[in-house]
């Protein structure tokens, strides 16, 4: 199996500069607990755990909590989902977006939130992993495999869990860092340099 690729693009250092720009083209502040989606609206894609376990953090943290979609805008009856809950306000569709601006979401967000039930490659995952995004996923199809224990896996319909988890990465930046090295260090089976894992 020869493992797909990911540009060296993402393995660029974050740019202050450059996650700023990302957060302001889309309503966003540095104080904002920014969790990312990137993909399809399938329903493997799990976008009910997504919108519950956004509208579970509300009462989990003390920071605004915003849900960026990335892909196909979220469908009426996720968005209504997240609006029952009182926080439908809360989501910021960005549609289809150009590698450059995908990477300067990577590196605004505080987590990349993944609860597919069943994923081939998950490329995002990857891609997350590269720029240095923690990332909360599911322990479905592909993923263990490709997070490498990188990232933080769970159930994918343990709503709670996930949210109690990002809730922890969101505040405590040690955490971060130690989930943005490691990730970095596993996604390297996957760089577009000559140096993917072949098995």
């Amino acid at each position: 199996v020869v493992y797909e690729s990911v540009p060296s693009e993402f393995w660029a250092p974050c740019d202050s500069a450059e996650a700023a720009a990302g957060r302001a083209r889309l309503g966003l502040r540095p104080e904002d607990l920014i969790v990312l989606h990137v993909g399809s609206n399938a329903s493997r894609k799990n976008l009910a755990a997504v919108c519950g376990v956004v509208a579970g953090l509300g009462t989990r943290t003390g920071r605004p909590v915003k849900l960026v979609k990335v892909g196909p805008r979220l469908g009426d009856r996720e968005v209504d989902a997240l609006r029952i809950a009182g926080r439908g306000g809360d989501v910021r569709n960005a549609g289809q977006v150009d590698t450059a601006e995908l990477i300067r979401i990577y590196h605004a967000a505080t987590v990349l939130l993944y609860p597919s039930f069943y994923e081939g490659f998950c490329r995002p995952v990857v891609e997350a992993m590269a720029s240095g995004l923690p990332v909360v996923a599911s322990r479905a199809g592909a993923i263990p495999e490709v997070a490498a224990g990188a990232a933080s896996l769970h159930d994918p319909e343990d709503v709670e869990e996930m949210a109690a988890r990002i809730a922890e990465i969101g505040e405590n930046p040690g955490l971060r860092k130690e989930m943005a090295e490691s990730g970095r260090e596993a996604a390297r089976r996957f760089s577009a340099d000559g140096h993917g894992h072949v098995v």
